[in-house]
């Protein structure tokens, strides 16, 4: 899990569309999210998200959507991907919930962005000068949609994958009794939160 969002972030350069400027709105594993691109920029869908580069093409930000991963947090993340880009780190600025890395890679400004997002965790790099104004990119991020998000419910104890195959779509039918007009299915997945205690199943929600 902890390698899984590094190889993620690193595919970001596979473009595959481009939109104009005003709010648009992009796909996730996560689910749907949006962003603000400014005017005379530009965006492209990337795998988990979008870079939005301005008309010059001296400044470019990717932002992805991502699950968070297990135990790690947002300073965690930030570091790592900086790491691996082969960024020099100059100044750490933590907030709530985010953090934000500025320094260069290879002589230019750049820097790294990542926070909570619900379920999900936001991660953004950065490179130009025009720091302010990715800054504000960045921030305008909402996700995941109502169209279709995720979530993990409590199951109680779950021993192994045959036994979650019958625990997790009961969690999720006593879900969708008490929340009508929704729409659900348990993506298959689910994982132990405390030993012998509590697992939640992982599902995926349609409907508002």
């Amino acid at each position: 899990m902890k390698k899984t969002f590094l190889f993620v972030v690193m595919l970001s350069l596979m473009l595959c569309g481009q939109a104009l400027a005003g709010k648009q709105v992009f796909d996730s594993k996560v689910g749907k999210f949006s962003i603000d691109v400014p005017d005379k920029w530009s965006a492209q869908s990337v795998k988990e998200g979008c870079q939005i580069t301005d008309d010059a093409g001296k400044n470019t930000i990717t932002v992805q959507l991502i699950p968070s991963p297990q135990g790690l947090t947002p300073k965690d993340i930030a570091k790592k991907v900086a790491e691996s880009m082969g960024m020099t780190v100059k100044k750490d600025t933590n907030e709530e919930n985010a953090t934000w890395l500025d320094g260069d890679i290879k002589g230019m400004p750049a820097g790294v962005l990542s926070a909570k997002n619900g379920p999900a965790m936001i991660v953004s790099i950065w490179v130009g000068h025009n720091r302010e104004q990715m800054k504000k990119i960045f921030d305008s991020v909402k996700g995941a949609s109502a169209e279709e998000s995720f979530i993990e419910l409590d199951a109680g104890p779950i021993w192994d994958n045959n036994h979650a195959k019958t625990r997790c779509p009961e969690v999720l039918t006593n879900w969708l009794n008490a929340h009508s007009g929704k729409s659900a299915e348990w993506t298959g997945e689910w994982r132990t939160v405390e030993s012998g205690k509590n697992s939640v199943c992982r599902m995926r929600v349609r409907g508002n």
